[in-house]
C-alpha cells in the first residue's frame, strides 16, 4: 500500500514524519449525588489532536524547516492530509526543531488541532439532494454535516479544491 505524503495548506513535506499520532477524546462530566454516588455523563467528542516527529535531510534541511516555520506563522486553518487518512480542516498549533551538530539533518516535531465543528448534529430521515456552499465552507465540513464521506461527495462530482460560495454540492 502506497501512503500519501503529509500536506497542510500549500505545504507538502518531502518525506513523511517518522511517527504521527491522531488523538481522539471525549469530554465527560462527573458529579456526585448524595445517596447515589458518582454520575458520569457525556458532553461531546472533542476535536482531534495530531502530533508527530520527523527528520529533514540534505544540504537544504534548514531551508525545509524554514518552509515549515513559514506555514506555521500563517494564521487560520487549512486542510491537513495525513498519510492514509482523509483530509480534514486543522490549525497548525505547534512546531519545534532539534539540530544535530555537523550532520545534514534536523529533527522536528509538530502538532495540529482539528477545526471544531459547532453545528449540532441534525437527525433527519433523508438528507436533501444538494447543499449550497457558504463562504469559506470546505468539502470536509459539508461531508461531516451530512455524515457522508468526502470520497462519496467527490464521486458525485464535488470538487475538493476551490469551493465557491453558492456552489451546489450534490449529496446523493
Amino acid at each position: 500500500m502506497s501512503l500519501s505524503i503529509l500536506r497542510y495548506k500549500t505545504l507538502t513535506l518531502r518525506y513523511n514524519p517518522h511517527t504521527f499520532s491522531v488523538i481522539t477524546s471525549r469530554s465527560l462530566f462527573r458529579r456526585t449525588a448524595p445517596g447515589l454516588g458518582e454520575i458520569i455523563g457525556e458532553n461531546a467528542v472533542l476535536a482531534r489532536t495530531v502530533r508527530g516527529e520527523g527528520e529533514l535531510f540534505g544540504e537544504d534541511a534548514f531551508e525545509q524547516y524554514l518552509r515549515l516555520q513559514e506555514e506555521f506563522s500563517e494564521p487560520g486553518e487549512g486542510p491537513l492530509q495525513l498519510p492514509g487518512l482523509s483530509p480534514f480542516p486543522a490549525f497548525f498549533t505547534g512546531l519545534s526543531l532539534t539540530g544535530k551538530a555537523g550532520v545534514e539533518s534536523l529533527s522536528y516535531s509538530f502538532e495540529f488541532c482539528e477545526k471544531p465543528r459547532f453545528q449540532p448534529v441534525q437527525r433527519v430521515a433523508r438528507s436533501p439532494e444538494y447543499h449550497i456552499a457558504h463562504k469559506g465552507e470546505t468539502l470536509w465540513e459539508i461531508a461531516a454535516q451530512y455524515s457522508i464521506s468526502v470520497e462519496e461527495l467527490i464521486s458525485l462530482g464535488a470538487e475538493p479544491r476551490n469551493m465557491q460560495e453558492g456552489e451546489r454540492v450534490r449529496l446523493r
